[in-house]
């Protein structure tokens, strides 16, 4: 069971552009010219790969969970996230209770 793991594995890791850098700094300037024009910027996310990172429309908002915000709600003053997606690790707060939230 464990082979057909690692076949699996090799076969996808086959499938990957010699030099993904290369391709990800190819369409870097598109992507940032479309995530400025939202207002946002382009930074680095999970496992290096870029994402665009805009302001919440309801940042700073009151919140008692994170239904209520279009990101996550903060324990620290019980406000929304000022960006979309918030990296780091942070306390959110949902209904009464906090959590220990980590985001990459």
């Amino acid at each position: 069971m464990q082979f057909f793991g690692i076949l699996a594995l090799s076969i996808l890791a086959a499938c990957q552009p010699e030099d993904a850098q290369q391709t990800l700094d190819a369409t870097q300037p598109l992507h940032d010219e479309i995530c400025q024009s939202q207002g946002g910027q382009m930074v680095t996310g999970a496992f290096g790969q870029w994402v665009c990172q805009v302001p919440a429309a309801d940042a700073g908002a009151a919140c008692t969970s994170s239904n209520d915000c279009v990101g996550h709600c903060l324990a620290d003053g019980q406000v929304c996230t000022p960006m979309v997606p918030y990296f780091g690790c942070y306390e959110t707060y949902e209904n009464g209770q906090i959590a220990y939230l980590c985001v990459d």
